[in-house]
Order: C-alpha cells, then structure tokens, then sequence
C-alpha cells in the first residue's frame, strides 16, 4: 500500500505480498531498516523486530477474515456457519494473539464470493473491526492476512483445523513457510553482520556465511535465488 493511501496515520506500514513477490519485498522501502535492523530477540518463530515491515499474504481466491477482540468459541461457530452454508470445503484457525484470530477457508473461489463470504460473516457477527476488515479488503479488491510479527505479537500459529486441508490452506502455509525461511536466513546474516552470531546459534538455523561485510550482496544473491524458484 503507497505511503499517501494509508487509512491511518500509524507508525508502521503493511507490506502484502504474493509468493511471487518475495524478492521485491526488500527492495522497497523498508530494505535498508531490514539490513540496519538488530533483532531484539530470538525464540523459535517468536523473533520480535525493530524495523516495521509486516509480512503478510494477500490474493484474491482465499476467504481469510480477521477477528479481533473476538472469543475463540465465537470465531469457531462464525467459521463453521460460513464453511456450511456456502461450502467452503474447511478451514484453519490461526491465534495472532489474546482474542485475535484468523481464518482460512480452503475451497478456491473468485473474488466476487470472497467479498461476499467475509460481508456475511461480518454482518452476521456484527464485529466492527471485523466490518472495518473487510470494507479495506473490498477497497482494495484482494485480502491479506499477516504471517509475520509485529510488534511485541508473534506470528500467528494454527489452533484449530477442520474439513479438508488440500486446496487453498495447503497453498496459504506453503507460501508461509517460504516466506518465513527467507526471513530467517535473512536474520542470519544481519545477525553475523552484527557480531552475535550465537544468538542465532540456538534457533539452529544460522549457516556459514562467508565475508559478512558483503551482507547486501549476499541478500541479494539469496532473494534472487528464491524468486528464480517460483
């Protein structure tokens, strides 16, 4: 989302990225705070960081609302509503944090029954963040869950699975998985870059990086690497 269309004036800004979009991520304009940025701690998935890039996935064919300041039981009732009555196949429930949750729906479906999927289950939830959420999406036209931290928040992790997982929720943790492995051994090398390579050293996925003062090119080379996978 361009700096002039932000709905808000909040101090981070959200980047929403396709697969394919990995690599051009970094090369916006939270690049040079990814390189510069220190983690400030590590624990499995739980890195916390102190530049203000969110990661998120964004497309048009999976039904994904966002439920804040919501009970897990209503959020399981509201998706399993939304799963029968318009066939959705399954879904899996992520935990952001205390009472936030999200949802993913595994059928693939066009944009026109996205839309119209998350406005039933706003309007018969009758949440207003969860109605702010989806007029955003609708505004515009694709819908975007975060994966990464943010914050002192975690990334979200699965509570809850139901029906069918081969469809749309296999391909959302597909390209959360990459996503997250390119993040980490990004922090590798700012980590290494930084002089404190033990603290990557118990999250067990620090490799041998060669000349560390060449960290952008190293970068680089790897985003590229990944992008060329797709």
């Amino acid at each position: 989302m361009a700096q002039d269309e932000r709905p808000t004036s909040a101090s981070y800004w959200l980047t929403s990225i396709r697969l394919r979009d990995v690599s051009s991520l970094f090369q916006q304009r939270s690049f040079s705070r990814t390189l510069s940025g220190m983690p400030q701690g590590v624990t499995g998935l739980t890195l916390k960081w102190n530049h203000n890039t969110i990661l998120g996935i964004t497309d048009k064919v999976t039904v994904k609302p966002d439920f804040d300041d919501t009970p897990f039981k209503t959020v399981r009732h509201r998706a399993e509503r939304a799963y029968s009555w318009f066939r959705l196949d399954g879904f899996d429930i992520f935990k952001s944090s205390k009472n936030h949750y999200h949802v993913v729906f595994d059928r693939r479906v066009t944009w026109k029954t996205n839309i119209r999927v998350m406005c039933w289950v706003a309007m018969l939830s009758q949440i207003g963040k969860l109605k702010d959420y989806v007029l955003m999406q609708g505004i515009k036209e694709s819908s975007t869950l975060r994966v990464g931290p943010k914050g002192d928040k975690p990334s979200p992790r699965i509570v809850n699975r139901f029906g069918e997982q081969d469809g749309e929720i296999q391909n959302f943790l597909k390209k959360r998985k990459e996503i997250k492995d390119t993040v980490r051994r990004m922090d590798c090398l700012i980590a290494t870059e930084k002089g404190s390579p033990q603290a990557m050293h118990k999250t067990g996925v620090l490799q041998s990086v060669e000349q560390p003062s060449k960290r952008v090119q190293e970068i680089s080379l790897l985003l590229s690497s990944h992008h060329d996978r797709k």
